[in-house]
């Protein structure tokens, strides 16, 4: 217990995160689902984020005209913008950064601060990373980016890799 109190301190967990990871931690550990079911499943909570903040008329900025940048800049922008409106609004993950390397964009999350990391947090024992951020995010994304700059998780790759503590997302374009 002294273990779990110490992750809720270090990645600045609010009640919304406990029940979250809890929720699909449990749920994979009874068996019912696994990573293939998971990315299905949130992609389907994606689409009602969206229909929320619709209801709302909130939303992420992004930007459409493309005159003062190059394209890859425009996109990577706009990428950050979007994640950083559902971070704020979701409290995901509490440090990460985007780059554009190669022709792909890479989401870094400093794993041992993710908030919904239901193997890091919720103990859940299974193959795959049961992570909700790369299928989340690549459908909040591109349903604010404009049709020029859709992009897909990274062909015959995981959606997330865990390296050096970090958790990778890689996106390319579509």
């Amino acid at each position: 217990m002294a273990d779990f109190c110490n992750e809720i301190e270090k990645r600045g967990l609010d009640q919304h995160n406990v029940f979250l990871f809890s929720l699909f931690a449990a749920i994979v550990e009874l068996g019912l689902v696994n990573q293939g079911v998971l990315n299905e499943v949130t992609k389907m909570i994606a689409d009602n984020l969206i229909k929320y903040y619709e209801v709302l008329g909130q939303g992420p900025s992004v930007n459409t005209d493309n005159q003062d940048n190059n394209e890859d800049e425009n996109t990577l922008d706009n990428i950050k913008s979007i994640f950083i409106f559902f971070n704020n609004e979701l409290n995901l993950v509490k440090e990460y950064n985007i780059e554009q390397s190669e022709g792909f964009i890479k989401l870094f999350i400093k794993g041992d601060l993710c908030k919904v990391c239901p193997k890091g947090l919720g103990g859940a024992h299974l193959k795959g990373s049961l992570c909700i951020i790369p299928h989340l995010s690549m459908r909040l994304i591109n349903h604010y980016l404009p049709a020029r700059e859709k992009i897909a998780l990274e062909r015959d790759k995981p959606g997330l890799v865990k390296k050096q503590g970090d958790c990778i997302v890689t996106f390319e374009p579509c």
